[in-house]
């Protein structure tokens, strides 16, 4: 998991881990790498499994970025490039759709 940073992006300690089931994910697992190696459950929960499911880059997906409740992405690596993915549209009511730059969420953000 990531955030922004001045005007950069972060790994903040944590990791959302996919708890499959048949090879389907349903639940989304938060961890944070505690001291002495030891990973510590931090809670969890089924939204983003779903929509991860059926999203065609699903195997790409290398990251979250968290940018406040309505600015949060999925951080893809597709040929070569990061691409952030909004998580869901709260205006079109869509998942998964619309795709930026690190440059043009650093603009969003500073609106």
């Amino acid at each position: 998991m990531y955030v922004f940073h001045n005007d950069s992006v972060k790994f903040n300690g944590y990791w959302e881990v996919p708890v499959m089931s048949d090879g389907v994910p349903f639940f989304m697992a938060t961890l944070k790498l505690q001291d002495g190696g030891h990973y510590k459950y931090m809670g969890g929960g089924s939204g983003w499994a779903k929509s991860i499911h059926n999203y065609e880059y699903k195997d790409l997906i290398i990251g979250h970025l968290g940018a406040g409740r309505e600015m949060s992405f999925f951080i893809i690596r597709r040929n070569g490039q990061d691409v952030y993915v909004k998580t869901y549209d709260w205006d079109t009511r869509e998942a998964l759709k619309t795709e930026y730059t690190l440059n043009e969420i650093i603009n969003l953000i500073k609106k």
